[in-house]
C-alpha cells in the first residue's frame, strides 16, 4: 500500500521550467528525495523497477515550457507585447531564432493512462 500512495503522490506533482539545466536539477532532486525517503523507511535501496516508475512519472510531470507562449522555449514568439531593457535585448542576440511552428506541451493523465495534448 505504501508504494501506491508514494507513486500517487509523485503523480500529483506538476511543474515546468524554462531553462533545461534547472529542469534537470529539479528532476534529479525529486528522484533523490524518493531514494532518501525509501532508505529511511525500509533501510534499503529501492529496486530498479521502482526507480524506473518514479523516474517516468517525474519526466512526464516536470517539463520544459515557455510560460508566456505555453510552448517549448524558442518555438513561438509571444503574442503579447513584452517590454525589454537594453540588457535583455543584447542577451536575445545569443538565443536561437524562434521557428514559426508552435510545439505545445503534452501532459499525462495517470488515472486514464493516456497522454493529453
Amino acid at each position: 500500500m505504501w508504494w501506491k500512495w508514494t507513486l500517487r503522490a509523485f503523480q500529483s506533482v506538476y511543474g515546468y521550467e524554462f531553462q533545461d539545466d534547472n529542469l534537470l536539477i529539479a528532476r534529479v532532486n525529486l528522484l533523490l528525495t524518493f531514494v532518501d525517503h525509501y532508505r529511511n523507511r525500509f533501510d534499503a535501496d529501492p529496486d530498479k523497477k521502482q526507480l524506473k516508475q518514479i523516474a517516468n512519472v517525474i519526466a512526464w510531470n516536470l517539463w520544459q515550457m515557455d510560460g508566456l507562449t505555453e510552448t517549448i522555449p524558442f518555438r513561438k514568439t509571444p503574442e503579447k507585447e513584452v517590454g525589454f531593457d537594453i540588457l535583455d535585448m543584447l542577451s536575445m542576440l545569443d538565443e536561437p531564432s524562434s521557428q514559426k511552428v508552435p510545439v505545445f506541451i503534452r501532459l499525462y493523465d495517470w488515472r486514464a493512462k493516456t497522454s493529453l495534448s
